[in-house]
């Protein structure tokens, strides 16, 4: 588990326990073994009989390394990786590439750069990346479907504990003074119901789902990168088509979902190359300059504001 997860769930258990501390609630009352069983035993049970043990166990080991689940640490470290391979391949070419293999961080990428040097096509190469993008992400979203389970039945196992034990309660209490700590030894299921979902399940459910977002932008960003390496596009237009994926970082799961059907058309059929489904921009003197650039790099050969023959 990754350092900031980690720091949320201890940032809720000390807040928690702050509130019982200065409610003056007795550890006794709160820590109800038959609860604790009940809750967590109850939860686990559900979403082990909801679930195939496959996805269960990619679930659990996802979990276990979740900050070495990502393609790439970051979208600026992927660029600024992509951009060294990019010059390197400009001045050496790509079967050099060869030796330097092992050095590459990127796994994705380093399978990528492989199938350009053994020349497979632009769509072998595309469908085979698009494959293994779709296998990481599903598989996250597996298992954020498996936390997002358990948190729905967290709260209704607490609730049960609270039933169960009103019960217990009214079969043996003969007085009213015995009537407040029965209760409240009750309701404890419901609170470690409601903690176990909200401050743990249904979060980490969200870091799962925002992890698999983030690897469906990057493997886009790195099939973009290996389709210009191999098509030969010159490192200025490759940084300009990348980063506009740290410009137009998509809010919401559709923009990401789109993220790699749409980056990976042409520039001259994708309104200047914009990545996440955004409106169309009214081309003029003062808009998308770079990409108008590209356009032309593509058609004649020269760019308006570079030497290119200089580095030819």
């Amino acid at each position: 588990m990754d350092k900031m997860s980690l720091s949320g769930l201890l940032v809720s258990v000390c807040v928690i326990g702050t509130a019982l501390w200065l409610g003056k609630v007795p550890a006794s009352t709160v820590f109800n073994p038959e609860a604790l069983v009940l809750v967590f035993g109850g939860t686990l049970a559900a979403t082990v009989t909801s679930f195939k043990w496959q996805t269960l166990k990619d679930a659990l080991m996802l979990l276990q390394s979740l900050n070495r689940q990502s393609v790439a640490p970051s979208v600026n470290q992927a660029v600024n990786e992509i951009m060294d391979i990019v010059h390197f391949v400009r001045e050496e070419g790509v079967l050099a590439l060869q030796p330097l293999l092992p050095q590459i961080e990127t796994d994705y990428l380093r399978k990528g750069l492989v199938m350009v040097m053994d020349n497979y096509t632009e769509s072998a190469i595309l469908s085979a990346m698009q494959y293994e993008a779709d296998a990481i992400v599903n598989r996250q979203l597996g298992a954020a479907k498996v936390l997002e389970t358990a948190g729905g039945y967290a709260p209704t196992m607490g609730i049960l504990g609270a039933v169960i034990g009103i019960i217990s309660i009214a079969q043996v209490t003969i007085g009213m003074q015995s009537l407040g700590p029965g209760l409240a030894s009750a309701f404890s299921a419901t609170m470690f119901g409601v903690a176990l979902s909200n401050l743990i399940l249904l979060p980490l459910s969200l870091r799962v789902k925002q992890l698999a977002w983030d690897n469906q932008i990057l493997c886009a960003l790195i099939q973009e990168a290996v389709l210009c390496i191999r098509n030969g596009e010159h490192p200025a237009i490759v940084e300009e088509r990348l980063l506009s994926f740290k410009q137009n970082q998509p809010s919401s799961t559709a923009y990401a979902r789109n993220a790699v059907s749409q980056a990976i058309l042409p520039v001259s059929q994708n309104d200047a190359f914009k990545p996440f489904g955004t409106p169309p921009v009214q081309q003029n003197e003062t808009t998308a300059p770079a990409f108008q650039a590209a356009k032309t790099t593509r058609t004649t050969g020269q760019h308006p504001d570079r030497n290119y023959k200089a580095v030819l």
